[in-house]
């Protein structure tokens, strides 16, 4: 084990969303507001969690990854590493246009627009059974592509598939992110909490999204699929 490595990939997701469901099940209103649901009196019920730190730290991290994506597609000499950034970046900017409603809720802040007047169709996950639909489809992909992937793709023979292969390490942030999940909804079924009931699932989403971004972040880091094997550069350096 890496203690430093450690630190990175367990100790900070771990730090970061303990920090945060303890603000917001401390029972504290202003903890509350901050952390998940600011109390705007000029924004909709479903809007103002869009606001809180949670969903916004969300913003940060996938601008990070856009920004990390879109450098590493423009400075990548193979054609191979430059797809797969520009793809990472496309994907990921749909999920943040997602997560702000594309600026619906800015929006009708700045405009003022009255409660029972906001849009009810904000975006495309949160319409129907969309939004349990994708998260079944994104625990398959996460548990595939970070816990069962590794280690075949680390000895693979072609360059390209050890250049995609993500560090062992993310299985324990995976980890972090079902944990938080479980002491979340333990907690959430107990009454405590009382801004995003139906939104728990928020405080694992900000790991996935650390997740996303340490694995965007130990590509950028690597030579051309053509060159070097994935071991040689992570996230963080051994």
């Amino acid at each position: 084990m890496n203690p430093k490595k450690l630190a990175v990939y367990v100790g900070i997701p771990a730090s970061v969303s303990g920090v945060l469901m303890a603000m917001y099940f401390s029972g504290v209103r202003l903890l509350e507001s901050i952390a998940v649901m600011p109390y705007l009196d000029s924004v909709a019920g479903n809007s103002r969690r869009e606001f809180g730190l949670v969903e916004n730290l969300q913003n940060l991290i996938l601008i990070a990854i856009i920004f990390i994506a879109v450098r590493s597609a423009i400075r990548s000499h193979a054609l191979f590493a430059r797809g797969v950034f520009a793809l990472i970046a496309t994907v990921t900017l749909f999920l943040f246009l997602e997560e702000i409603d594309y600026g619906l809720h800015y929006y009708e802040l700045l405009a003022s627009v009255a409660p029972d007047q906001a849009a009810e169709v904000r975006n495309f996950h949160n319409v129907g059974n969309r939004t349990s639909q994708m998260k079944r489809v994104a625990d398959v992909c996460l548990v595939l592509t970070f816990v069962i992937a590794p280690l075949p793709l680390r000895r693979a023979k072609a360059p390209w598939l050890r250049f995609l292969a993500p560090d062992p390490y993310l299985a324990l942030t995976l980890l972090v992110g079902l944990l938080t999940r479980t002491i979340a909804h333990a907690l959430n079924d107990q009454g405590l909490g009382i801004g995003i009931r139906s939104n728990i699932s928020e405080f694992r989403e900000v790991i996935t999204y650390y997740v996303a971004f340490l694995y965007v972040l130990e590509l950028s880091r690597r030579d051309s699929p053509a060159s070097a094997a994935p071991s040689s550069k992570s996230a963080i350096q051994a």
